[in-house]
């Protein structure tokens, strides 16, 4: 089951998708309330960005640089992010019903 989940406390205005199943629950990817919509549309420019650990990290940002969504989580090669992205894309469809 793929649900969103809206932050609490310091951020409020945050939202996290959150795919969950008997034995665990991933954050597929997090950002601005307003943006969930963005997400599932893919209106943005794409970055993954290597992290100094020589890890990966996907943002997807407006054109004017503000946040969109990002992924919580690191992953090992850029592929993976990719594929990391595109799964968060697909449960925003899910949970936007489209």
């Amino acid at each position: 089951m793929i649900t969103v989940v809206a932050s609490e406390g310091a951020t409020p205005d945050r939202w996290r998708l959150v795919s969950r199943s008997a034995t665990s629950a991933d954050v597929l990817a997090a950002g601005p309330r307003r943006s969930l919509r963005q997400l599932s549309d893919g209106a943005g420019e794409l970055r993954i960005v290597a992290t100094v650990d020589g890890h990966f990290r996907w943002t997807l940002t407006a054109p004017d640089g503000g946040m969109i969504a990002e992924s919580p989580a690191e992953y090992r090669d850029a592929d993976r992010c990719r594929q990391a992205f595109i799964q968060a894309q697909h449960a925003a469809r899910t949970v936007l019903g489209r």
